[in-house]
């Protein structure tokens, strides 16, 4: 017979130690005793930012979020190419150190475009910047100051000589720490905010066996296939597979993707790297760039020595971004860059410095959302300023899309219409 035992209606509280002192604070490593004041400089003068390349990157190796579209080797490079005729500056925010022998600490990092939102809404707008070969906009922000430096950046865009009626994130990360920075600092000021547009972004988690990996997501139909296009291939002759992350070497793999890139669709539609000189200047520097800071990760399937598919990786952080890849379309019947592709989640995942990549990929890219699992959030973010004119805009644009869409349903042009 079970023995009912009764709660005691009057609990005692239990004792607890009282902690007689309050923790010290925790600082970053290498980071000096840093006091609460912060700055924000807006710098327009390319020498300038150079000579502050040591600590960008040091900012770079410790932000929250990795975005290797800001690092130095990749800011530059893209601000000589395609920054000529714009306004653009790049903000530094930085915290000052407690000490008077030590320098402030570079905490944040974004560069900003200021003009019109477009033709059609003339409105001021103080956008993070972004180009042709930029797929995140993410600020640079060090980890553990993420919002103080977004709240820096916010009053500046807000009240300083660069102040916009709006403020615009055109891909920016939303999700983690980013996403909860951001959502911070836009209820503390009770900014009117918009998503433009959210999308995942197809994502590759590294950390596991790349054999298992691929194996989920393939059919045995679809493994069985690519097998026989394999065989097939080297019935063609000799398949190699090649890996490159050395300056030594990198210039002629360069060489060899921008004339591959050149002989597909992109070189018919006139749209080829090679065949724009400042994005060829660009492409180069950047590959020099990313080989002389360790970030390159080259690889490519040869036949006979010929490239047939070659892809081009950037490291940042613990992670990796898919940045360019080019196949030799002749042979599109064995699939040269799928197979490719799964040699490139093999490298990745036994890669020791690589957790995940970005693709870099357009929301509906059908190779690479059926080859990766993951997505990860990207959003178009529009920021009022508390002008009216940056209020009205964030208020009236969803319900502007909602017509437009409903229009698009019904299958009628949006704009005037005119009857016989």
């Amino acid at each position: 017979m079970s023995e009912t035992v009764e709660a005691d209606a009057n609990p005692q509280p239990r004792m607890v130690r009282f902690a007689d002192r309050i923790p010290n604070g925790g600082r970053g490593a290498g980071e000096p005793p840093l006091s609460e004041r912060i700055s924000v400089e807006l710098i327009e003068n390319l020498k300038e930012l150079e000579a502050r390349v040591d600590e960008w990157s040091d900012l770079a190796e410790n932000a929250s979020e990795p975005n290797v579209f800001y690092e130095p080797w990749m800011l530059l490079p893209a601000l000589r190419a395609f920054g000529g005729g714009r306004e653009i500056c790049v903000a530094l925010v930085s915290r000052e150190s407690s000490r008077n022998d030590t320098p402030p600490l570079l905490c944040g990092l974004m560069p900003v475009e200021r003009r019109k939102l477009s033709a059609r809404v003339p409105v001021s707008v103080a956008s993070a910047w972004t180009h042709e070969f930029c797929y995140l906009t993410t600020p640079l922000l060090r980890r553990g100051h993420e919002a103080v430096c977004l709240e820096a950046l916010f009053g500046e865009l807000t009240g300083g000589r660069c102040a916009t009626s709006l403020i615009e994130f055109p891909c920016l990360s939303a999700e983690g720490v980013i996403e909860s920075a951001v959502d911070e600092v836009l209820d503390f000021h009770s900014a009117g905010a918009f998503d433009v547009s959210r999308h995942g972004r197809a994502l590759l988690d590294a950390r596991g066996d790349w054999e298992e990996y691929v194996a989920s997501l393939l059919s045995s139909h679809h493994r069985s296939e690519l097998r026989r296009q394999r065989r097939r291939l080297t019935d063609l002759g000799e398949i190699k597979l090649k890996f490159v992350t050395d300056a030594q070497h990198s210039d002629f793999w360069v060489q060899q993707f921008l004339d591959l890139e050149r002989r597909g669709w992109k070189g018919r539609n006139r749209t080829a790297i090679s065949q724009n000189e400042a994005s060829a200047v660009f492409f180069n520097e950047v590959m020099q760039g990313a080989a002389r800071e360790g970030k390159l990760m080259l690889l490519g399937l040869f036949l006979n020595n010929e490239p047939i598919a070659l892809k081009c990786n950037l490291l940042s952080g613990h992670g990796a971004f898919a940045f360019k890849i080019a196949y030799d379309e002749s042979l599109e019947k064995f699939s040269p860059g799928v197979q490719l592709e799964i040699e490139n989640i093999r490298i990745a995942c036994e890669h020791p410095a690589v957790d995940w990549m970005d693709s870099c990929a357009a929301p509906r890219h059908s190779m690479i959302n059926r080859l990766w699992r993951e997505r990860r959030a990207v959003r178009r973010l529009l920021v009022s300023t508390g002008r009216w004119s940056g209020d009205a805009v964030v208020g009236l644009w969803p319900a502007a899309r909602c017509v437009v869409r409903r229009r698009r349903r019904r299958g009628r042009p949006f704009g005037r219409q005119t009857h016989d």
